[in-house]
């Protein structure tokens, strides 16, 4: 059981990592440059607010212009499109920030635009969760997951094996590189610093036992499963 344990938060370290490696460009046989794929630690913020992301339905409303209220969708480049105003990065924004660039837009070409912004539909995520947790594997949700939210998906974390201090969400930066965070969970609770919102494609992991450094385990984890020939020379940076 452990064992097929052990196979399945390899898959599902492998899938997100070979998503990672297919955001970057490949090298090819004939010498192209070899891919970097950072992993470094970072920090996953004590914010809880949830990011705008790729396939979110936005519905505007005009407090002065009811004619151009309307529904725009982030497209795949991350922007939006409005009438009257060019496209703008709305991926990663909060709703409020997301609402004052809109007005902000908005203010060179109407006079006290008063728009509002609404969510009208998440986006489909996929999340992986590994490692100690009752049911492992891949979740798909059209609503926001904390990490916590994520685990109680996955059945939950196996309380008399699992070290929770220890778990860590790994997540795809835009150009490729992968960043870990240290969730430090006490039992079954986030820590003080909060239970951070995932975005699409984050990774958690739940180890068995402490891991003594974090970079050394990230980096001995997914060397070990990148099923990409030596001839891709991919190679990993920690700090």
């Amino acid at each position: 059981m452990n064992r097929m344990k052990l196979r399945c938060g390899i898959v599902l370290i492998a899938a997100f990592v070979v998503g990672s490696v297919a955001c970057s460009t490949l090298p090819s046989e004939n010498g192209a440059k070899p891919v970097s794929i950072l992993v470094t630690k970072g920090s996953p913020d004590s914010d809880t607010t949830y990011r705008l992301q790729v396939g979110d339905a936005i519905g505007m409303h005009f407090l002065a212009y009811p004619d151009l209220d309307d529904t725009t969708t982030i497209g795949p480049d991350g922007h939006v499109s409005m009438r009257l105003i060019p496209d703008f990065q709305m991926a990663g924004l909060s709703l409020a920030e997301a609402t004052k660039a809109t007005n902000d837009k908005y203010e060179g070409v109407l006079r006290h635009p008063g728009v509002s912004l609404v969510i009208r539909s998440y986006s489909l995520q996929q999340i992986y969760v590994a490692g100690e947790v009752n049911s492992p594997g891949v979740l798909r949700s059209n609503v926001p997951l904390t990490a916590m939210t994520a685990i109680a998906q996955a059945g939950g974390m196996r309380l008399a094996t699992a070290h929770p201090s220890d778990a860590l969400l790994l997540r795809r930066q835009p150009d490729g590189s992968i960043v870990y965070y240290k969730l430090d969970f006490h039992a079954d609770l986030p820590s003080p610093a909060g239970d951070p919102m995932l975005r699409n494609n984050d990774l958690i992991y739940v180890p068995r036992t402490p891991i003594g450094s974090m970079a050394d385990w990230v980096q001995n984890n997914l060397q070990r499963i990148i099923p990409i020939s030596a001839s891709a020379s991919t190679y990993y940076q920690l700090k």
